[in-house]
């Protein structure tokens, strides 16, 4: 709902998802391990011309629950569950203004703080018409922070931009921290740019990571979990060859220290997370997209990853689309292909290379606001898996072989 420059949005999502796979140590394949997780949103906002800038602010709330079910045991049934709760309040403005025909203001600030953050972890036995709940776990906490920022964009020569930007988060449990950022753009011509850019992130733990644990069946807390950090670098070039046609070229570096990951403790055999030791991951990525005389839609991007890359992820990946609209671009039929190379496992097992592809035929405007979406997901029925994370005994997951998808979508006018 929108009147002037105010608006009000709202959303409800919800999603039930099976687990056949049997992590935590659950029965594999049982028709009662499942998850439900939903959230909900409501905001307020406004976008208006303030002493001749533009001002933007927005004040939400949030919710946030889920539910979790592992069946244990069997004769009599055990079931673990898993409850979180959560709700929150936040708000942000930004004001950004021309100060001159070369220079570009930015300032905002956002805050953050919980109402409510509630976990629990307990086992219910069910014999003889009986149900038994004993709770292994129980924890709550009130995570804030507020962060102000700025940012300024000038115009230093012709074809020339510098862009440089700071920062502020604090934290209330981890205290504060000051991350930069800049870049550095330059069009020598007007189908030519060229980027420079270099910034820097920091991630506090959540209370999850920090504090869950099952009562000592699969999980363990590890209260002395501490913040991620990132550095990064990036070198970009984007060229439009032709009227319809551009490609992307970009050189990444990335240096990471702290970042968080969940292992299995030798000692006991339960999984907590920690820190990882620094680690510094390069790589390159290209990209072409453009339209045929007659209306075929070309996309292509390929990834590659150079030195020591993370177990499950592919040295380098592959992705295309092909898509041609009908009746007024009205319908769209499209292929698209994901192409991945051999990839590790946890126990070090090899993955090998797969291609998964899809076949996707979508309606615009069907009837009104109605759009329809039809999908043949892995049409060619190719053998597909993914490497399995800590908290599965085997060390892959296998994926469903070919899907019939249907979508659809109502936009109310």
């Amino acid at each position: 709902w929108r009147t002037g420059d105010f608006a009000v949005a709202a959303v409800y999502s919800s999603r039930t998802k099976q687990l056949p796979t049997a992590p935590y140590n659950s029965v594999f394949n049982h028709s009662r391990n499942e998850t439900t997780d939903s959230r909900a949103w409501i905001e307020g906002r406004y976008d208006g011309h303030v002493l001749g800038g533009d001002l933007r602010a927005r004040v939400a709330y949030d919710e946030y629950r889920y539910e979790g079910n592992l069946v244990q045991s069997l004769g009599p049934d055990t079931i673990n569950e898993d409850r979180t709760k959560g709700t929150w309040w936040s708000g942000e403005v930004t004001y950004l203004r021309e100060v001159s025909t070369t220079i570009t203001l930015l300032a905002g600030a956002e805050v953050q703080s919980d109402l409510r953050n509630a976990q629990e972890n307990g086992n219910r036995t069910e014999s003889n018409g009986r149900s038994i709940y004993a709770p292994t776990f129980q924890a709550s906490g009130n995570s804030r922070y507020w962060a102000v920022f700025a940012q300024a964009g000038w115009q230093f020569a012709p074809g020339w931009d510098a862009t440089i930007g700071m920062r502020h988060n604090a934290y209330a449990s981890f205290g504060g921290v000051t991350d930069p950022r800049l870049a550095l753009i330059h069009r020598p011509s007007s189908d030519l740019t060229l980027k420079l850019i270099y910034g820097q992130a920091f991630r506090v733990p959540n209370d999850y990571e920090l504090n869950y644990n099952d009562g000592g069946m699969a999980q363990k807390a590890n209260p002395d979990l501490a913040p991620e950090r990132v550095r990064s670098a990036e070198m970009l070039a984007e060229w439009r060859f032709a009227p319809d046609w551009r490609a992307v070229g970009a050189f990444y570096f990335n240096r990471m220290t702290g970042a968080i990951k969940t292992v299995t403790d030798s000692s006991d055999g339960l999984l907590v997370n920690v820190n990882g030791k620094q680690g510094i991951g390069s790589g390159i990525e290209m990209e072409v997209e453009g339209r045929t005389p007659f209306g075929l839609e070309v996309f292509a991007t390929t990834t590659t990853q150079f030195g020591n890359i993370a177990i499950g992820s592919p040295r380098t990946q592959v992705k295309g689309r092909l898509a041609q609209g009908f009746a007024g671009d009205r319908v769209t039929v499209a292929l698209e292909s994901v192409f991945q190379t051999a990839r590790t496992t946890l126990q070090d097992t090899i993955v090998p290379a797969q291609t998964l592809t899809n076949f996707v035929v979508t309606t615009q405007k069907f009837w009104k606001g109605l759009r329809i979406a039809a999908v043949v997901q892995n049409l060619f029925n190719t053998t597909l898996a993914d490497s399995a994370d800590s908290e599965h005994r085997q060390d892959r997951i296998p994926s469903p072989g070919r899907q019939f998808l249907l979508k659809l979508q109502y936009a109310f006018q």
